[in-house]
């Protein structure tokens, strides 16, 4: 279908190799990342992979940080963190890069194309919000005898199509070629990323129309207006009809997307909890990132003594806001 890929091709300009590729911690690499935003691409997206926990951080010491504190330390917003975390997931998902969690600052990566870069950033800046998740109430479904039919003998061209579908489904080595294969040839690419985009928004709509809660974070939800469920129901017979276009589907999942945020916004506790729970984050990071550093005595001088202080007084803002 194309040619093999050729990782000697796989080049981003020497600044962006010499500065993702170098170990060093978390903070040089937000820093390093705001440096290089507009260069955009693989290497951004390396920043943040072995940077950031997007979900909450785990107990314990750890060289990760939040989305929120990694993007304050690159002085850009928290969103764009957010999707070139989501984009490099995309791509291990697809097999052309390791998964985050894999990441390490010592470990080379070589870099998929240039020019991949733009579908995976675009399939990650149309996902869903990663932060929320719908909850759905589990309800008793009534048990339906399935009815006799006839046999139908499969269209000819079901036959084959659904033999491949079934070898790629059960064998590994087959089903990692056609995935290197997808990913080399950018019409297929292309196209499976469209695909990934819209079935990605009809599963929203539709858990939103099933659902009764939705969940803002691990630990807070919001009930789910009927009116809003009912859109969502709306919108998802409008994304699921044939002839429905991407452009149809992308504006069915805004509609309903934007009746969340209103809902989300109407309850001032699920706000407080969000604001205390980014806070412990970075408190929790923190207090991590300082018990690890060595006794610096000796070697602070009035410039790190003001950067202390200015820390101090922020602290101290926020505990007095």
């Amino acid at each position: 279908m194309s040619r093999p890929i050729d990782h000697r091709e796989n080049t981003i300009t020497a600044a962006i190799e010499a500065s993702t590729l170098e170990p060093g911690s978390a903070p040089e690499d937000a820093r390093r990342f705001g440096a290089l935003d507009r260069a955009g691409g693989w290497g951004l997206a390396l920043l943040v992979a072995r940077s950031v926990f997007l979900e909450e951080l785990p107990d314990g010491p750890t060289d990760r940080v939040s989305a929120e504190e990694f993007a304050e330390l690159a002085g850009i917003g928290a969103d764009r963190v957010v999707r070139h975390y989501l984009a490099w997931q995309e791509a291990a998902e697809a097999g052309v890069v390791p998964a985050a969690e894999e990441l390490s600052r010592e470990r080379e990566i070589e870099f998929p194309p240039a020019e991949w870069w733009a579908g995976f950033f675009r399939l990650a800046v149309e996902a869903p919000e990663p932060e929320a998740a719908p909850v759905a109430v589990a309800e008793p479904e009534p048990v339906i005898e399935p009815e006799p039919v006839a046999d139908e003998a499969p269209a000819p061209v079901e036959v084959p199509r659904q033999l491949v579908l079934d070898r790629v489904v059960h064998d590994p080595e087959l089903r990692a070629d056609l995935a290197r294969e997808v990913a080399a040839t950018p019409e297929l690419r292309d196209a499976v990323i469209a695909e990934k985009a819209r079935s990605s928004r009809v599963e929203f709509l539709q858990t939103i129309a099933d659902s009764q809660t939705y969940r803002v974070s691990k630990t807070q939800e919001v009930p789910l207006p009927d009116d809003v469920r009912a859109v969502a129901a709306q919108q998802l017979a409008i994304a699921e009809a044939p002839d429905a276009t991407p452009e149809m589907v992308n504006a069915a999942f805004k509609t309903v997307r934007g009746l969340l945020t209103e809902t989300i916004e109407a309850e001032p506790a699920v706000h407080a909890q969000q604001q205390r729970e980014k806070l412990r984050r970075a408190i929790k990071t923190t207090t991590a990132r300082v018990e690890g550093l060595p006794a610096a005595g000796p070697v602070i001088d009035e410039e790190l003594l003001a950067e202390i202080r200015l820390l101090v007084h922020k602290l101290s803002a926020v505990m007095g806001a």
